[in-house]
């Protein structure tokens, strides 16, 4: 009997008998429903806090860089502030840069005219007395005169500034100087030699300086006696040329050189 209950027990074909009083198995049940909900409710809050915590750390990241953000512009607002004198100073330069271009617009310099001349006049031919009057010309208003009287090769340097804003460059045929001369010479012919070389030889970007040249005079005096008992003739001449405004120096124009080429 016992060997075929064993049997029916193994074969699932033994009758089951519950032999506990109804209340213990409802008490079984809730108390594994509890737990289940006890592991479940722990499970959710892990997450919940691993959640939480992820996003504390990623929140407090941002706040850092934020921080640190905030703490570089105000850096660099300093270092602007402190160097906000020099971008002043570099404006205030490039004022006064613009305002000198427009004063030296209309500058013929005297150093320069002397220096041409010292290259254009001839061996035997030499001056006493060089004037230089700049014209006032419309849209570019000015004065005059300098250097007055003056000798050749003395280095003597001067400028007339006619230049004014709002001022024009005159066009290439314009004379916007004159100069009047004085001198000597062995013959007339090296006078006229002197005042043919004056006759635009001497240019500027393909312009020519010198233009209109003249004289006005040329008289042969009394011979002097020489070494050897030779005598020499001395002509005194005296003319004038006109200056274009390849004469301006160019100085402070974005560029120009400031002086003159032959």
């Amino acid at each position: 009997m016992a060997q075929q209950l064993d049997v029916l027990q193994r074969s699932g074909l033994a009758p089951s008998v519950n032999l506990l009083p109804p209340g213990i198995t409802d008490r079984r049940r809730l108390r594994r429903q509890r737990r289940t909900l006890i592991i479940v409710g722990a499970g959710v809050m892990a997450l919940v806090l691993v959640v939480w915590y992820l996003e504390f750390t990623r929140s407090a990241n941002a706040t850092h860089r934020a921080d640190d953000a905030e703490a570089t512009v105000a850096g660099l607002e300093r270092e602007k502030a402190s160097l906000q004198r020099f971008a002043d100073l570099r404006a205030r330069l490039t004022e006064l840069e613009e305002q000198r271009a427009v004063v030296f617009k209309g500058e013929v310099r005297g150093s320069t005219v002397l220096e041409d001349f010292t290259r254009l006049v001839p061996k035997d031919v030499w001056l006493t007395t060089l004037s230089l009057t700049v014209k006032e010309q419309p849209g570019l208003p000015g004065s005059s005169a300098n250097p007055q009287g003056a000798a050749p090769n003395t280095g003597q340097k001067g400028a007339a500034v006619p230049g004014a804003p709002g001022s024009a460059t005159p066009s290439s045929g314009t004379p916007v100087a004159s100069i009047t001369f004085s001198g000597e010479a062995l013959s007339h012919p090296d006078v006229a030699a002197f005042v043919k070389s004056l006759n635009e030889t001497v240019k500027r970007g393909g312009q020519p300086i010198y233009i209109n040249p003249y004289y006005t005079s040329s008289n042969a005096g009394a011979a002097t006696a020489g070494s050897g008992g030779s005598s020499t003739q001395t002509v005194t001449f005296s003319g004038s040329v006109d200056l274009t405004a390849a004469a301006f120096s160019g100085r402070f124009q974005g560029g120009g050189s400031g002086t003159t080429g032959g």
